[in-house]
């Protein structure tokens, strides 16, 4: 989960929400990142988490600089070593997450229909065609992309022999 440093135990969660609300300057509501398990709830639930933590991510980088300034003592927990750590060390971080949120936002419609009581195996395949030629689209090259008229096609994609035969398109990154 995506938590903010310090606020892991009760006795610091005020003490370090007032001085995170000091350092930021920010009306932007922190909200949790699920990671456990594969639900489709989670999934869905993290696209809003994720346009929060690109959001927060400056505003955490300033927190961080002021604790190595020492304008804030140093919090003592794994969780704020793992945000600093993550935060100053991967550059990417903001496309990361940005990449991460496209592609939850492309994949939420297809969890939403499916994620109900409703007789839907009939449709899986085609939806589920559709989805995944919509997103290789975003990194196969047109030409291998024209080939794969059906999902026995899709699937019959090697993805070592796209890396290998040059057939991903950069230039849409």
């Amino acid at each position: 989960m995506l938590r903010i440093p310090g606020l892991e135990s009760p006795g610091k969660r005020h003490r370090s929400w007032k001085t995170l609300e000091k350092s930021w300057n920010s009306e932007v509501v922190v909200l949790e990142f699920s990671i456990s398990g594969t639900s489709i709830a989670n999934w869905r639930r993290n696209v809003n988490v994720c346009d929060r933590a690109v959001l927060l991510l400056p505003d955490i980088k300033k927190y961080i600089l002021a604790v190595t300034t020492g304008k804030y003592s140093k919090p003592n927990n794994m969780s704020y070593e793992v945000v600093r750590n993550n935060c100053t060390s991967d550059s990417l971080l903001c496309a990361k997450l940005k990449f991460f949120n496209s592609v939850a936002k492309q994949i939420s419609p297809f969890l939403t229909l499916y994620q109900t009581e409703k007789p839907m195996a009939p449709f899986i395949s085609g939806d589920l065609y559709k989805l995944l030629k919509a997103l290789m689209k975003r990194f196969v090259k047109p030409n291998v992309m024209k080939d794969l008229t059906s999902a026995a096609k899709v699937s019959a994609v090697e993805v070592s022999s796209l890396k290998s035969e040059s057939l991903l398109d950069y230039s849409k990154t």
